[in-house]
């Protein structure tokens, strides 16, 4: 997905004057590229692609100005491999075919787009925006997950096409930037990670433990952030 979406995000990044730079396939190239990135926070930003559930996506802290917004491109679903098979024949076996895979395939994806997602609010003063690009994430029912999404997620997120999303997004950020305090502020010299710092690496949950951390968990409200999800050529914004 993020070799497909490369091209555009060059393109766009060239339009808006930005830097592209790509979660890289060896973590020890990792801090490198982050360094770049949080350098390139103060002179007119950048756009950094990764994994959900990989190395720039989990385990980070984008503090400050070192993140002001993440994009989830499609309900990042594990590859459908042999192992991912095993798994949901375990589950399946288990716990029955719709549980079973609820449990071993859906709610592990959910919980890497809100990994992701969750990069941008690091603190209470932070606010960023949030897109969520795939229609399931608006959907309740059979193929949605809106159900299984937090309270801070499900209580903003409403549905709008890009024109409208564009539209939230610029008069967000136009009234942050009017209200903008001198403690939200992060310098370069904070965004800089030291020289060989690696990234820390996520740990694993049971996925029974996930499955009642999403289904049966109440999350608070961590932000006043735009949280949006598309639907298809749609976005599904939060406001």
């Amino acid at each position: 997905m993020m070799n497909n979406y490369r091209d555009v995000c060059l393109s766009s990044c060239k339009k808006a004057g930005k830097k592209l730079c790509v979660e890289p396939r060896s973590s020890d190239d990792v801090p490198s590229i982050l360094q770049e990135f949080f350098r390139l926070a103060g002179r007119g930003g950048a756009v950094l692609t990764g994994v959900c559930g990989g190395k720039m996506a989990e385990g980070i802290d984008y503090k400050g100005e070192a993140l002001n917004g993440v994009v989830v491109v499609g309900l990042p679903l594990a590859a459908y491999d042999e192992i991912q098979k095993e798994i949901n024949g375990y589950y399946t076996r288990k716990y029955g075919k719709a549980k079973g895979m609820l449990i071993a395939y859906t709610l592990p994806a959910v919980n890497r787009g809100l990994q992701a997602a969750g990069r941008v609010i690091r603190a209470e003063s932070e606010r960023g925006v949030l897109l969520f690009c795939d229609r399931r994430f608006a959907e309740e029912g059979l193929g949605g997950v809106n159900g299984f999404l937090p309270d801070w997620v499900r209580g903003e997120l409403i549905l709008v096409d890009a024109k409208e999303g564009r539209e939230i997004i610029a008069k967000k950020i136009a009234k942050w930037k009017n209200e903008k305090s001198p403690q939200n502020y992060t310098s370069h010299e904070e965004l800089q990670m030291p020289n060989g710092a690696k990234a820390r690496k996520p740990g694993k949950k049971d996925l029974r433990e996930l499955a009642r951390s999403l289904g049966l968990g109440v999350a608070s409200a961590k932000s006043s952030a735009v949280k949006s999800a598309a639907k298809e050529s749609e976005f599904t914004g939060k406001g």
